[in-house]
């Protein structure tokens, strides 16, 4: 959630996930709410996807 941050989005909503926009975009990043739990390396990389970030992106981010 930080590294979405970091990168320009802003949490919106919250209801079982967080929802993230950012500025100038139609579109949403959807992130599992799920506290206790790690997210899944999949999910992770769906949501770098639609962040429309790189791998190394992402981690320069964090």
């Amino acid at each position: 959630m930080k590294a979405l941050m970091k990168a320009g989005w802003v949490q919106v909503r919250s209801s079982g996930e967080l929802i993230f926009k950012k500025a100038g975009s139609d579109v949403l990043v959807r992130v599992p709410n799920h506290p206790g739990k790690d997210l899944k390396r999949g999910t992770l990389r769906a949501i770098v996807k639609d962040a429309g970030l790189t791998t190394e992106e992402f981690k320069e981010l964090l």
